[in-house]
């Protein structure tokens, strides 16, 4: 079975040449909470880095696991939130 960051990975493979945005999701699909900040900050830089070594190009862009996301990170990381207005029902 793929991890998330594998996964991630395949999909950047289809999706780059046809112009699509790359962006991250956390490493292992953390939801952030008041507690765990620390380790959800820690996640996207990890996945940042190795996005980095695939694509050649800083990440900007995170489509936060369960829509929780703490906007401080756009300053502190530089990175964008892609948010929905649909539950995806994302487990």
């Amino acid at each position: 079975m793929l991890s998330d960051v594998q996964k991630s990975i395949v999909m950047y493979v289809f999706t780059q040449p046809e112009g699509h945005l790359i962006g991250n999701h956390t490493y292992s699909h953390i939801q952030l909470t008041k507690t765990n900040r620390e380790r959800f900050r820690e996640e996207l830089i990890r996945t940042n880095e190795i996005l980095k070594e695939i694509t050649g190009e800083e990440v900007q862009y995170v489509r936060p696991p369960y829509g929780s996301w703490d906007k401080a990170f756009e300053k502190e990381l530089n990175m964008f939130p892609v948010l929905w207005n649909v539950d995806t029902l994302d487990t």
